[in-house]
């Protein structure tokens, strides 16, 4: 149950630390609209990434906001949303598995 989560919190973690370097304009170039909270996006897109089935990323983050992501945190995002479902689904039985009843 421990290690899907860590993998999860890491995972966040990573993507919550490279769109927030995209938003804030930190050794990239920065994104074309201005981000009034970058790091409260930041945190918002790579959990939105993680939890795709909530549908969190088409309601506060227009398509237009992603279109204008570089590449490779398109990738990053991609990457982020397939980790996440095996993930999700260890946790589940992790969970499953804690609270057994016999």
């Amino acid at each position: 149950m421990a290690r899907p989560a860590l993998w999860l919190a890491g995972l966040w973690t990573f993507g919550f630390v490279a769109f927030w370097g995209y938003l804030t304009g930190c050794c990239v170039p920065a994104p074309l609209e201005e981000v009034t909270r970058p790091m409260g996006s930041a945190m918002g897109l790579s959990f939105s990434n993680l939890f795709p089935l909530f549908g969190f990323g088409r309601v506060f983050f227009g398509a237009e906001f992603m279109a204008s992501l570089p590449p490779v945190l398109k990738l990053l995002a991609g990457f982020q949303t397939v980790a996440s479902l095996p993930l999700l689904f260890f946790l589940g039985l992790g969970l499953r598995q804690r609270f057994r009843l016999r």
